[in-house]
């Protein structure tokens, strides 16, 4: 089992928000001399719950983001929104994986506890199972 420092770098705003996040990182990540492994959000259905760069916005931004010093990019996550049904999911987690090997990266965190077969069978090499192992959250 592989661990890693895993930021997922999320849009609150806009794509500059996104790119200042990655200079950030970066700038931090060179004083403190580290190399975190870093999953970009990506955002494939619109969903004002959810984070991150729109397939578009980060096309345009890759060559900035590739670019960016002591950051180790290794793959993109994405969460779908919750009204998806399975089919919808598995093919929205097919996207994400296309995309990925699109830009190069090996990949994909997505999928969780109530949602993790569907991500498999999408192409996940990463998936989040918080809930499944430990439990539901309490309020």
């Amino acid at each position: 089992m592989a661990f890693c420092w895993n930021i997922t770098v999320t849009s609150v705003n806009s794509n500059r928000d996104n790119e200042k996040r990655g200079e950030r990182i970066s700038r931090i990540s060179q004083e403190e001399q580290k190399s975190p492994k870093i999953f970009l959000q990506v955002k494939f259905k619109d969903d004002p719950n959810k984070g991150g760069f729109l397939k578009q916005d980060l096309l345009n931004s890759w060559s900035k983001i590739i670019s960016l010093k002591n950051i180790n990019l290794i793959g993109l996550m994405t969460i779908p929104p919750i009204v998806l049904n399975s089919h919808q999911r598995k093919d929205l987690f097919c996207e994400c994986r296309n995309f990925a090997n699109h830009l190069g990266l090996k990949d994909c965190s997505m999928g969780m506890s109530n949602d993790w077969q569907e991500a498999i069978q999408g192409g996940a090499t990463w998936i989040r199972l918080g809930s499944l192992l430990f439990g539901k959250r309490q309020n």
